[in-house]
C-alpha cells in the first residue's frame, strides 16, 4: 500500500484521484485549503494553503508520503485577471513549496496536473493540442501554470522527482490505468 498525498484533493479532479487511490487500496492524504468540496470518508484531510511553505513542510513531515499528485491551483481566467498576485502565489510559489517538500522528504514521484490554457493562443478548432507545441499563454492563470511547469522541469534534475503531465479534466480509463501504474496495486 502506497501513501499518496494529493494537493487539491477536495477539488473536482483531485477528489476523483482520491477515490481511485482509496479504491486501489492506497492511503490517500488530501492537502487543500478548502475542506468542503468533495470528500471520501476513507481519506485523510489536511487543510492548508500550499503557498505557506511552513505548513506544507509540516504536513509532509507528519505523513511522509511516497508519492505526490499535485492538482492544487488557483484556477480560472477571470480571477487571475482580477488578482494576479494570488494566482502567482498559489500556482508558482505553491508549486515550489510542494517541490521543496518532495525533495526534503524524498518523495519517489510527483504527478503534476497541468493546464491546456498554456496553449490558449492556438486555434483550438484547427489543431489537436499536444505538449510538443510551443506554449502560447494569454492570461495570468496560463502564465502561472507555465511557470509551474518550468519549475518542475528545472527541479526534475533531482533523482527523487519525476514529472508526468496530466490533462486538466477527470481521468479517462487509460489515464486511470497509468495512475494505477504509478503507485501499483495493493
Amino acid at each position: 500500500m502506497a501513501k499518496v498525498l494529493v494537493t487539491g484533493g477536495t477539488g473536482f479532479i483531485g477528489s476523483h484521484i482520491i477515490d481511485e487511490l482509496i479504491g486501489g487500496g492506497h492511503e490517500a492524504i488530501s492537502l487543500d485549503k478548502v475542506s468542503c468540496n468533495y470528500l471520501n470518508l476513507f481519506a485523510i484531510y489536511e487543510r492548508a494553503d500550499i503557498a505557506n511553505g511552513q505548513k506544507v513542510s509540516a504536513i509532509f513531515e507528519k505523513h511522509k508520503p511516497d508519492y505526490v499528485i499535485h492538482c492544487a491551483a488557483k484556477a480560472r481566467i477571470q480571477p487571475s485577471l482580477d488578482n494576479p498576485v494570488a494566482t502567482y502565489s498559489a500556482n508558482v510559489m505553491g508549486t515550489l513549496n510542494i517541490l521543496e517538500a518532495c525533495r526534503e522528504f524524498k518523495v519517489k514521484k510527483i504527478v503534476y496536473s497541468g493546464s491546456s490554457s498554456v496553449y490558449a493562443g492556438y486555434d483550438y478548432d484547427a489543431l489537436p493540442l499536444a505538449e510538443t507545441l510551443k506554449p502560447l499563454p494569454l492570461n495570468p492563470y496560463a502564465y502561472s501554470k507555465l511557470m509551474a511547469e518550468m519549475l518542475l522541469a528545472h527541479v526534475i534534475g533531482c533523482d527523487r522527482i519525476r514529472l508526468h503531465m496530466e490533462a486538466d479534466r477527470p481521468a479517462a480509463p487509460a489515464e486511470r490505468e497509468a495512475l494505477r501504474g504509478l503507485v501499483g496495486r495493493a
